[in-house]
């Protein structure tokens, strides 16, 4: 060691139960004042047990301080953990046989206190195997899952002897697990014991292999006949790892009753026409498929018409669909048989509108077409001449009031004029800000109006949608199927 630095010279020094070591040179002084420089020597003793005949015996010491010290306290630790750890503060635990010395640091400060571990030679007497995680009944939830097997001997107070083990491992069921490369390995449903053994000793733990749903293979759309069809949906519930559970008990559900039904057998009857989720449950995990109808009467178009009104470059299709097997699902508008715009159809409804307001329509002549299909894909379309001319005998919109009632609620009150008293219909649509052109999300809808008596009338519609709509229009609609111009009026909050 350096002769160069006396205060690491003296920290190596070892004292024995209950000694003084001063660290630095010289002898140990009572009136040093500088207790933070390194070179003040203080006081620091170490009391405690010097020896151990038994493996992970509890040895506890304490540290003495010269009580001028201020700078923290004591830290504490082991020149060999392999043969004395630390627990706690001043408690140590014996690991093995050897020598090793308890250190206590103070600042720069170190004191060490020598023990011996002289513990008797361990005697195996039993043998323990388990899995290296640590079971002794291990439960694994699918088949082909595994687990490792680590063996030790122990002695009469139950510690580990060291040494390594090679026990012969064997299932008592091969058919419920399998022990494969020192390692348990899940076949099938059930319980097994796997047994151990190595230098004359035996033992054995207790294997459960329970799967648990994780999956359900089924169908994800599929379709059968309406008004009788049934369908028996094919399906398997899996395990973590994907294997088929035999006998796994599915709930099963329909969220369309009377329409698509389905047994607890998983049979799927459709009295009716229309579309239906089936659901089928096991625990918490499910699946679903997506189901429709097919044959019957597919749904038609009954009318359309087609107004193209200049003022607001704004084009509106009025149509009605008849269904009556209420499985429609959508329909679209066709500027010269070109796809303009889809939207969807509610089902269960036998007559429904199909209307479209389209921003930005061209200004000239067009065959407008309104196609519709069920499900099944069948339909039917019906076309009509973009009407584009001026109606001098359509009514008149003179004046409205446009108001938001609350959170979710629109309303309009208008005054109009028709000279004919055959206005029918009055549209409230929503227009985009200044522009006069219908919103690019437009909302509309048509109502229908009572035969007014006199060629002037009110009249108040609305709906409810939390839409943030800028204006609010009004357009009437005559027997002849003239359109009067878009008035519109930014609405207040009533």
């Amino acid at each position: 060691m350096s002769v160069d630095n006396p205060l690491r010279a003296a920290s190596r020094v070892a004292v024995g139960l209950g000694a003084i070591v001063c660290i630095g040179a010289g002898a140990c002084p009572l009136d040093h004042t500088n207790l933070y420089d390194s070179a003040t020597p203080i006081q620091l003793s170490i009391s405690g047990p010097t020896s151990s005949v038994l493996l992970l015996d509890t040895l506890d010491f304490t540290a003495t301080v010269d009580p001028r010290w201020t700078g923290g306290t004591p830290k504490w630790s082991s020149s060999n953990d392999a043969v004395l750890s630390l627990l706690v503060a001043g408690r140590y635990v014996t690991r093995s046989n050897g020598t090793a010395d308890v250190i206590v640091t103070v600042g720069p400060h170190e004191g060490r206190y020598h023990v011996t571990v002289n513990a008797p030679p361990q005697v195996p007497v039993r043998l323990g195997i388990a899995t290296c995680a640590g079971s002794t009944s291990p439960t694994f939830n699918a088949l082909g899952q595994s687990a490792t097997l680590c063996a030790a001997y122990y002695d009469s107070r139950g510690l580990t002897v060291p040494g390594t083990v090679n026990p012969t491992y064997v299932s008592l069921d091969n058919s419920v697990a399998q022990v494969v490369a020192g390692a348990i390995v899940a076949v099938n449903n059930g319980m097994a014991w796997v047994r151990g053994s190595a230098g004359g000793f035996t033992d054995s733990i207790r294997v459960t292999v329970s799967q648990v749903p994780a999956i359900i293979y089924m169908p994800f759309y599929f379709s059968l006949p309406g008004g009788g069809g049934t369908y028996q949906i094919n399906y398997q519930v899996g395990d973590p790892r994907g294997n088929v559970i035999p006998g796994a008990t599915v709930q099963w559900s329909s969220n369309n009753p009377g329409v698509i039904d389905v047994d607890s057998n998983g049979l799927v009857t459709a009295p009716s026409w229309g579309v239906a989720k089936i659901k089928g449950s096991v625990g918490s995990v499910s699946g679903s498929a997506d189901v429709h109808t097919t044959g019957g009467t597919p749904p038609a178009v009954q009318s359309v018409s087609a107004v193209y009104l200049s003022t607001q470059r704004l084009l509106i299709v009025r149509g009605d669909v008849v269904d009556a097997q209420g499985d429609a699902l959508a329909y679209a508008i066709g500027l010269d048989y070109q796809t303009w715009q889809a939207g969807p159809l509610r089902l269960g409804t036998a007559v429904q509108p199909a209307d479209y307001l389209l921003q930005e329509a061209p200004n000239q002549q067009f065959l407008v077409t309104l196609y519709t299909a069920d499900e099944s894909e069948n339909g039917g379309s019906a076309s009509t001449p973009l009407d584009s001319t001026s109606h001098p005998q359509a009514p008149v919109v003179l004046s409205i009031n446009a108001y938001r009632v609350g959170a979710d609620s629109l309303r309009v009150d208008f005054t109009a004029k028709d000279n004919e008293l055959d206005a029918v219909e009055v549209w409230l649509v929503g227009l985009a800000s200044n522009t006069g052109v219908i919103h690019p999300a437009p909302l509309f809808t048509r109502f229908t109006l009572p035969a007014s008596p006199t060629a002037q009338f009110s009249g108040s519609v609305g709906l409810r949608s939390n839409a943030a709509i800028s204006q609010l229009g009004i357009v009437l609609r005559d027997a002849t199927g003239a359109f009067s111009q878009v008035v519109a009026m930014p609405p207040v909050v009533q």
